[in-house]
């Protein structure tokens, strides 16, 4: 829907961009969708005060009534003087923000971890972790959740189920001058016990990303910890929930003078088993491009990346992981220090076992920005996927909006963000359960720290949302990849644990629609490498829970 629209807007004047917001919006900018909101959190503006009448990147059009100068390619702004058309507001937080403060930077992962059916926030700092407990007005910090304390200097976070209870649990790595991996057993209601004693864990003297998947088949999620420099990487098998065994060998390469960041395990040649990619910093120095190991079907990893097509020797810093061609595969987006290296980089699946890089030709490569996190968004639901860059010199956030395949920089008007500030985590849920994905970055000023925003597009797209519910132990499905079909296309998400930069997003697969109102078919391919098929039509606008 979305590439048809944008076609024809790139036609259109400039004075036929500013339209009023489509029927059936709220004054406020919601959506009076037939289907409601679990809950909502007040707006920034309040009843009283709507804001300006904008509507922001909306279907078609780049700028709304608030005036467009151009709608062309390449140039995005609003008149009159600075005015914008906001994608987002910030959400409340109860208690005191923290987080910040840590040098290259810190994650920030969504999920419930309370069982009361809101999405939480867990924030790496330099101070500790932060929890923020999801409510019906925004977020609460808990700082009594982390029983027996947090460590200090949290860079990674990610929330998983590893010993397959049900309930999300947490994984942090730290760095100097107390660095090391982390692992808190949640209760089920939220708190977190520090279960170090009973599951003991290797040393690490410079740990940053992790990612969790079941790289063997058996049930357990598994855990890759990125390690820097002249620190080896490590594969741990999780046995049964009660200890990890140290497998790294199985790694057909040597990991340690890679300067890794971040992994993620993605199925990106559909055979059924997860495979390992792993982004690499100081490629110019070392020789090492960011690596692919394909899996052995659980028995080992073979490097690929040469033979894969990833060859760029760059400052491999976050992943994002998304359908960006909209062909039913899986496709990788790195980030990089842009001017030092070419850019960021996008590999494109071709579906064979190979990637060509494309981030020039589709307009992602965003060479003034030095790239930390990356998460692939589809931020008004018009059916295909944009991209939020955490980024530094220039510090701020990046926004580019999908334009039929070719991306457009539409950060100057998306909204209050902060800029000027070094931007490292970022990470999406649907904070408030309507629909649309909310965003939240980590930053590098304490005073700053942790920034939450809700997503209020006035004039999105139909949506739908698929939570997988699996069977102990990998409860959420964990590495699981979903294709939906819709309106004559077929696009893929994953369910990740770990990925963007030291981050992880909800476990849901969320897909926008645009004008179409039901899904005709989903498939999913499960992390034990079987492979369902759900017949439609599913209605748009809602969660669909799938079992195996």
């Amino acid at each position: 829907m979305g590439s048809i629209q944008w076609v024809a807007a790139m036609a259109i004047t400039a004075a036929a961009c500013g339209r009023p917001p489509a029927d059936g919006l709220s004054p406020d900018g919601g959506s009076s969708a037939d289907a409601e909101p679990s809950r909502a959190f007040p707006t920034a503006t309040g009843a009283d005060d709507p804001g300006p009448s904008c509507s922001g990147v909306s279907r078609g059009a780049v700028c709304g009534v608030c005036g467009a100068v151009d709608c062309g390619e390449g140039a995005v702004a609003c008149a009159p003087g600075p005015a914008v058309c906001p994608l987002f507001e910030p959400v409340p937080i109860d208690g005191a923000i923290g987080g910040g403060g840590l040098q290259f930077g810190s994650g920030i992962a969504f999920g419930d971890v309370d069982g009361d059916g809101r999405v939480d926030a867990v924030v790496g700092s330099a101070e500790r972790a932060l929890l923020y407990l999801g409510t019906s007005a925004g977020f609460r910090r808990n700082d009594q959740a982390l029983v027996g304390g947090s460590p200090t200097n949290v860079g990674s976070i990610t929330l998983v189920d590893f010993d397959g209870d049900g309930d999300l649990d947490l994984f942090m790595t730290s760095r100097e001058p107390s660095p090391g991996l982390h692992l808190r057993a949640n209760d089920g209601t939220g708190r977190f016990r520090d279960v170090s004693a009973d599951i003991p864990l290797p040393a690490m003297a410079r740990p940053f990303g992790a990612a969790w998947g079941d790289f063997d088949r058996d049930g357990w999620l598994d855990v890759f910890v990125a390690g820097y420099l002249d620190e080896p990487s490590k594969l741990l098998r999780n046995v049964d929930g009660r200890r990890f065994d140290d497998v790294t060998d199985l790694i057909a390469a040597d990991t340690a003078p890679q300067a890794s960041l971040q992994p993620v395990w993605i199925d990106y040649d559909a055979d059924g088993d997860l495979d390992l990619f792993v982004s690499n910093d100081f490629g110019p120095a070392t020789g090492f491009p960011s690596s692919l190991y394909r899996n052995d079907a659980g028995a080992g990893f073979v490097l690929v990346s040469a033979e894969a097509g990833i060859t760029e020797l760059i400052y491999g810093m976050g992943i994002g992981v998304f359908d960006a061609d909209a062909d039913a595969d899986l496709d990788l987006y790195v980030t990089n220090i842009g001017w030092a290296a070419g850019g960021q980089k996008l590999y494109l699946n071709n579906g064979d076992g190979t990637f060509v890089e494309g981030a020039d030709d589709h307009g992602l490569a965003a060479y003034d920005r030095w790239g930390w996190g990356a998460e692939p968004l589809d931020m008004d639901n018009d059916g295909d996927a944009d991209m939020a860059l955490a980024a530094a010199f220039p510090a701020s956030g990046w926004f580019a909006e999908n334009n039929a395949d070719k991306y457009l920089d539409i950060t100057d008007v998306a909204g209050e963000f902060p800029m000027g500030q070094t931007l490292y985590g970022v990470a999406t849920a649907d904070f408030d359960a309507d629909g649309d994905l909310d965003i939240g970055w980590t930053t590098l000023d304490p005073l700053i720290g942790t920034q939450l925003y809700r997503n209020v597009h006035p004039d999105p797209g139909h949506w739908i949302r698929i939570r997988l519910d699996a069977p102990a132990p990998n409860t959420r499905a964990i590495g699981a990849t979903v294709i939906v079909t819709a309106g004559g296309r077929r696009r893929a998400g994953a369910i990740l644990a770990g990925n963007s930069y030291l981050s992880s997003s909800e476990p849901v697969a969320h897909f926008g629609l645009g004008d179409v109102d039901d899904v005709s078919a989903i498939e999913v391919r499960w992390p034990d490498g079987s492979v369902t098929h759900h017949d439609g039509p599913f209605a748009a606008d809602q969660v669909i829970a799938l079992e195996p």
